[in-house]
């Protein structure tokens, strides 16, 4: 639902920055346009993608306890229900942004993991390895979001530069949403001169685009307002638990990319691996499950394994080297 408002207000600011300055801003708004319409589809994959690694430990957690069937079950139902979801929204979202080939394929692809994790006879080897591949697409995967997201604001800081060359903004003093914003503007220039340049602005194909795409991410989200009311208490009682038995914060965004770290000074050779599972099995068909170290010249070294991919990340990061060094 937020998702859904925040692609909706994106449009909204599009829409605002057309009708101030016309035709002049269209090479910076439609490359906006097309790279804000490419993250929406790319987070849909990537949330597509969480659902399934959340699935697939689930299988795996229940397999090792020997209580794969209810726990699959539901698990699989409430994924199944949400990646329905999602591809059809990817669909509802296809008049904006092309669906290449590479998301055609990786839509197939869900729907073949999704079809394995149904398999009771799913060995934990495999389940293991699953869950290695989808962490390594959803890195993939969150490198094309965070190149989309840069495009995104160069474009819009060359657009506010454009608006404050001519004394504009879009921004308003009492903070109003921009959906608001959007409506009183268009008010104020239909109940101007019905030939005037603004006016024509606001019945141009462009702003029309912009209008239908807001209608949509609106209703997108009216949809679920009321079965996500419903889930946040559930929600809470399960992060109060989570924090209980495992200190981890489901509101710390590092907490939640961030699942294993190892630092020090490595001997070259040393193996880390992503589970105990694949100490004594070289099968693996995923890379990143497992990583050896290398000369470090008595430096230290820092690995992290986020979504079951292990990786050596600079220690200079602040936030990565204080953990590292704790």
């Amino acid at each position: 639902m937020i998702l859904a408002l925040t692609e909706a207000e994106q449009s909204a600011a599009n829409a605002i920055t057309y009708l101030l300055i016309g035709e002049d801003i269209r090479v910076l708004v439609d490359r906006m346009v097309t790279a804000q319409a490419r993250l929406n589809v790319v987070n849909r994959i990537m949330m597509s993608l969480s659902a399934l690694h959340s699935d697939a430990a689930c299988n795996l957690e229940a397999a090792e306890a020997d209580d794969r069937a209810e726990t699959q079950a539901q698990a699989s139902a409430d994924t199944g229900r949400l990646l329905d979801e999602l591809s059809s929204d990817i669909d509802r979202l296809h008049g904006d942004a092309d669906l290449d080939g590479e998301v055609k394929k990786e839509r197939n692809a869900i729907a073949e993991v999704r079809k394995n994790l149904l398999t009771r006879s799913t060995s934990p080897l495999a389940l293991h390895n699953t869950l290695a591949e989808l962490g390594e697409k959803l890195e993939r995967w969150r490198r094309e979001a965070a190149e989309l997201e840069a495009t995104i604001k160069e474009s819009e800081a060359r657009t506010r530069a454009v608006l404050q060359a001519k004394n504009l903004s879009i921004e308003d003093s009492k903070k109003k949403t921009k959906l608001v914003t959007l409506k009183e503007i268009i008010a104020k220039i239909q109940a101007g001169p019905k030939g005037s340049a603004a006016a024509r602005r606001v019945s141009a194909p462009f702003t029309s685009l912009m209008l239908r795409t807001i209608h949509t991410r609106i209703e997108y989200s009216k949809k679920f307002r009321k079965e996500i009311e419903g889930l946040r208490s559930e929600f809470d009682e399960a992060k109060t638990k989570v924090w209980e038995l495992y200190q981890l914060d489901l509101d710390n965004e590092d907490d939640a990319q961030i699942e294993m770290q190892a630092s020090g000074i490595f001997d070259p050779g040393v193996r880390l691996h992503a589970d105990p599972i694949f100490l004594n099995d070289d099968t693996s068909s995923a890379t990143g499950t497992t990583i050896t170290t290398g000369e470090n010249n008595g430096e230290p070294s820092l690995f992290v394994c986020r979504s079951g991919i292990i990786s050596e990340v600079p220690i200079e990061e602040p936030a990565l080297a204080e953990a590292g060094s704790s």
